[in-house]
């Protein structure tokens, strides 16, 4: 992977770093009375309540954001999806994509659309306008991620858009990558001029795959064609 993939201009730690320390107190909290436990000085029911209740301060406060790092996970979703639009390769993105995607009929298309627009090697990626989500259903859970980047090359200014989810217990066929969206800037700022946008998220076109200018064919006439 070129390192222009990692040069991200609004990479934020101060959170990371804060969990961080939260976790490194928690850890140290646990090992005491694991080692107490070991010892005999607590008895077996109360090691085991000292636990659980560790463990519990644990899920309910902020320090449990450590072992996920919105920022990170988006960037890493990124840094996979440029890599595979300039190789033109789908086995580096096929570890990451969501069932629904890896179901389309022409994510090859999509793929190959976006790499017909790559001009030269990728010399910035900004991180602009991505948005998190979470959604809980009973014990089920879910995160949301819809990136937003500018990407450059020494030639051009490209767009890409995605939705991911890193995890999706409420809808499994939607856990990774669902949709991509790779496009110059030019035609990507020009899509406000369009009746229904060239593309945004919630889009009547919008589906799961790597998007490419047929996606705006309507869906019922889409699907006959590609029948016949």
């Amino acid at each position: 992977m070129k390192a222009a993939y990692h040069t991200f201009i609004h990479s934020k730690k101060a959170n990371a770093s804060g969990s961080h320390g939260c976790l490194k107190f928690l850890r140290s909290d646990i090992w005491s009375a694991c080692h107490l436990g070991r010892s005999n000085v607590l008895s077996k029911a109360t090691f085991f309540l000292v636990c659980t209740a560790l463990l519990t301060l644990f899920l309910a406060t902020g320090c449990s954001r450590v072992l996920f790092n919105e920022e990170e996970a988006a960037d890493d979703a990124a840094n996979t999806i440029l890599q595979t639009i300039e190789e033109n390769d789908l086995s580096i993105l096929a570890p990451m994509l969501a069932p629904c995607a890896t179901e389309a009929a022409d994510l090859q298309e999509g793929l190959s659309y976006a790499h017909s627009l790559l001009d030269g090697p990728i010399v910035s990626i900004e991180r602009r306008g991505t948005s998190y989500g979470s959604a809980t259903r009973g014990l089920l859970r879910s995160k949301s991620i819809l990136g937003g980047y500018d990407i450059a090359t020494e030639n051009q200014e490209y767009r890409l858009c995605f939705e991911y989810y890193p995890y999706n217990t409420i809808d499994d066929s939607k856990e990774g990558i669902c949709c991509v969206y790779f496009e110059t800037q030019e035609t990507y700022q020009g899509s406000s001029k369009a009746p229904d946008g060239l593309w945004h998220y919630g889009a009547p076109y919008e589906r799961p795959g790597i998007y490419y200018p047929r996606w705006q064919v309507p869906q019922d006439k889409f699907a006959s064609e590609a029948a016949s």
